[in-house]
């Protein structure tokens, strides 16, 4: 892992999502379900 990225994999309502923290940016992206793939930023 990078100096000052974390990643975390968590489930929600049976879906899996691949979160990611960059500084003060998060990263989200879908695993599983009908979004497969899919992702956005926020922050």
């Amino acid at each position: 892992m990078a100096k000052g990225r974390r990643v975390v994999e968590i489930e929600v309502d049976g879906e899996r999502w691949l979160v990611a923290k960059r500084g003060t940016t998060w990263d989200f992206t879908w695993l599983t379900g009908p979004n497969n793939g899919y992702g956005f930023s926020w922050g």
